[in-house]
């Protein structure tokens, strides 16, 4: 709660955004595992750098792909996935779970909302300040013709991988 009430104080360098998501999948894969979850990566071979605070971005990106592992069913997939786009980079986490229904679309991101039976709902939360903090965007969409959620995070690049 302390985190979410106080102003994001960052300390940046450059950041291989690649490289944190290949790190996390190597910490969150065995959870993903048990559940019978396989995690694909498709990550951006042309990637910019990001000016960021690497321990923040590292728990925005946490977070979500936790939050996918948890809502998705047994023998599903999570696709974590990086693009350029112009200066700005894309990553997409997207899950098959049961979504977000309409309703919840805009308290998500609010402080202590959540639906899980057990949680203090400030995940979202801390993650859009923090990605804001960047200069980003956090949101997500419904998938189209399947169920799930996509997690959109886009940053400002800082130069060429």
């Amino acid at each position: 709660m302390l985190e979410f009430s106080r102003p994001v104080k960052l300390m940046t360098s450059e950041v291989d955004v690649n490289k944190l998501i290949t790190d996390l999948l190597d910490v969150l894969g065995s959870k993903a595992k048990e559940r019978g979850i396989a995690m694909i990566p498709e990550l951006s071979t042309d990637l910019p750098k990001v000016e960021a605070d690497p321990d923040k971005i590292h728990r925005v990106l946490q977070n979500i792909i936790a939050n996918a592992v948890q809502a998705s069913p047994e023998g599903e997939t999570i696709k974590i996935a990086t693009a350029a786009n112009g200066n700005t980079i894309t990553i997409e986490v997207k899950d098959h779970g049961a979504g977000i229904i309409q309703q919840h679309k805009e308290s998500a991101f609010h402080p202590f909302f959540t639906t899980k039976k057990s949680g203090t709902g400030l995940g979202l939360g801390v993650a859009k300040k923090i990605t804001e903090a960047h200069g980003g965007k956090i949101y997500f969409n419904s998938n189209q013709n399947e169920p799930g959620v996509t997690f959109v995070v886009e940053l400002p690049g800082s130069s060429p991988a």
